[in-house]
């Protein structure tokens, strides 16, 4: 009997069902066999393959003659000690930012803002702005533009089914996990390969950065045959090493800092008006335009200054122009940016500047005389020294008295008692009259050459060359007699009462010899002072001052020496000629 045709083609539709869903079960069972195929053939390191898609236009490298090899800045030069194969060598001068100060290194870019330092992330800004230069050795086919399709949470995967996070990231590679999508973890993997090299860093992930990409796997043409280079972008590095080649393998390491010159230009400079900043230049010339060859004054050691607020590139150079303070005058000139620190270069000590710093004209007249003038003045308002042969040692003659009185009070002071009438008598007659005969006494008393220089060398001045048998005759320089003019000032030394009382006699010696720092005083001013004058040891005539001087509310510490063919009244003009110029530019007052 024959089937009608409805259940006939009912029949046939079941049967077609049948057919197709053992044709789905036999493909999804073909699936599953060749998912495990792979995954037990899966490779040890998981790679990505190159982009495939066209990439989009490339940011082409225009600015990499700005590249120049040159020393790390005072700011980062520790930093960089610490970190040479991962910086490299810097290459442009220290940037002034506003508040903060970059600089740019082969591999990377080191940011310090106040004692805080680190590596700029530009990795993710040359994939993102597409930069099209080659990543890799030469002939690699990948770019920075090329891994845009890679960046970010496109590129983000689970971390690979075999991958065990039980053991060491140098054997098993790590995962870092960025984000959550249906409540699974994904990231980045990073090849063991990559690890031995991470790990020696230490902290690793604040010095590299995390990674941004997956690994990529690149293949470059090479001498012998192809070369398969496996290639992972960080934060602050692009990390590759080469599959073939024989050995361990190197981790080599792009040059991020380089490829942001190339792309970008240089970082802009902004320097804020006012701004601290520290030559540190020993000396450092201070010029009076940018690349000029007319100097406006040298500073003989690390020197505070402040930042004007100008710039200028010169070529391959950037200048500063930079200002400072002298006690009523503010100067200004430019000086090379590989030369200037905006944070206090380590242990700094005085602020020595040339006397062209404070008046070009006192340095013209100075060097007239060779090395027979040294002049120190002290600035204390700006904490600014100013000097001429400020190291030279000259013989002091009467002016040794000073350090003898000084060395009795503190021997009078560690016995806990006062000066006997003797000793008060002594010291008057020794400053204020010069008399040699009370000289002799005191220096006798306190304990001669060993106690002198003991106790000069205790309050840092170790460079007194004291003659025992004649104390006239010892040698003793400029910048050495200002210090111990400026410790008497502040009573850093001794007892307020002690300095006091040395400076009252300073403050009263006999009118012939007020020469140089009390004749030049401006009137009104109160200033303490001693001289030394007499036939030298090479029978040149030497006549020194040296003082304090107060004047409305402004001190200033001063000290002159020089020798000559000449005589008292000669000689007193010289002097007195040098503290004149010195007081104009201190103070403005002839």
């Amino acid at each position: 009997m024959l089937l009608s045709s409805q259940p006939a083609r009912r029949l046939i539709a079941l049967r077609n069902s049948m057919l197709l869903l053992g044709m789905v079960a036999f493909i999804v069972a073909c699936s599953s066999t060749a998912t495990l195929l792979v995954a037990r053939h899966a490779p040890a390191h998981h790679l990505a393959t190159i982009p495939t898609a066209p990439p989009p236009p490339t940011l082409a490298p225009t600015y990499s003659a700005l590249a120049v090899n040159q020393a790390a800045g005072a700011d980062f030069s520790a930093y960089a000690q610490k970190l040479p194969t991962i910086l490299g060598t810097a290459i442009t001068p220290e940037l002034a930012d506003g508040s903060s100060v970059k600089q740019v290194f082969t591999n990377g870019v080191v940011e310090r803002s106040g004692d805080q330092l680190a590596i700029v992330p530009l990795v993710a800004l040359l994939i993102g702005n597409r930069a099209g230069i080659t990543l890799g050795p030469t002939g690699s086919p990948l770019t920075y533009a090329a891994l845009a399709p890679a960046l970010g949470a496109a590129g983000m995967t689970p971390a690979p089914w075999w991958w065990d996070g039980g053991k060491r990231p140098t054997v098993a590679g790590d995962f870092i996990a960025q984000a959550q999508i249906n409540r699974a973890a994904v990231g980045y993997y990073i090849p063991a390969t990559f690890m031995p090299y991470l790990t020696q860093l230490g902290n690793w992930q604040t010095l590299i950065g995390l990674p941004i990409t997956q690994v990529q796997a690149v293949t470059v043409p090479a001498a012998g045959g192809p070369h398969h280079l496996a290639l992972q972008a960080f934060a602050n590095a692009v990390l590759w090493y080469d599959r073939d080649a024989p050995g361990t393998p190197v981790i080599h390491m792009q040059p991020v800092g380089q490829d942001y010159l190339a792309v970008f230009g240089m970082p802009p400079v902004i320097a804020a008006a006012n701004q601290p900043a520290w030559t540190v230049g020993t000396p450092e010339t201070v010029r009076a335009a940018p690349g000029s060859d007319t100097t406006t004054a040298t500073f003989l050691t690390p020197f505070a200054v402040t930042l004007t607020g100008d710039d200028e590139w010169v070529g391959h150079t950037l200048w500063y122009h930079i200002q400072w303070q002298n006690l009523l005058e503010t100067r200004d000139g430019w000086v090379d940016g590989t030369q200037i620190a905006f944070h206090t270069p380590g242990s700094v000590g005085m602020q020595i500047a040339g006397l062209d710093a404070l008046a070009p004209q006192l340095l013209a007249t100075a060097r007239a005389y060779g090395d027979d003038i040294g002049i120190a003045l002290y600035d204390p308002s700006s904490g600014h020294y100013y000097a001429y042969n400020g190291d030279l040692e000259l013989e002091t003659a009467s002016m040794i008295k000073v350090p003898i009185l000084v060395t009795l009070l503190h021997e009078v002071e560690a016995q806990g008692r006062s000066l006997t009438a003797t000793e008060q008598a002594d010291a008057t007659a020794m400053i204020e009259q010069s008399d040699n005969d009370s000289e002799i006494a005191l220096y006798s008393e306190v304990g001669g050459y060993d106690a002198v220089t003991s106790y000069m060398r205790a309050i840092g001045i170790d460079d007194l060359a004291l003659n025992d048998g004649s104390p006239g005759f010892s040698s003793f320089t400029p910048l050495s007699s200002v210090r111990l003019m400026e410790d008497l000032r502040t009573a850093r030394i001794l007892t307020p009462a002690d300095c006091q009382f040395i400076l009252g006699l300073m403050a009263n010696v006999i009118t012939y010899q007020q020469v140089g720092v009390g004749d030049t005083a401006p009137s009104g001013a109160a200033w303490s002072m001693k001289i030394g004058y007499g036939i030298g040891g090479n029978n040149m005539w030497l006549m020194n001052s040296m003082g304090t001087v107060t004047y409305q509310g402004h001190a200033y510490d001063l000290a002159i020496y020089s020798q000559s063919d000449g005589d008292f009244a000669t000689s007193t003009t010289l002097v007195d000629g040098l503290c004149r110029q010195a007081v104009q530019a201190l103070l403005g007052t002839p």
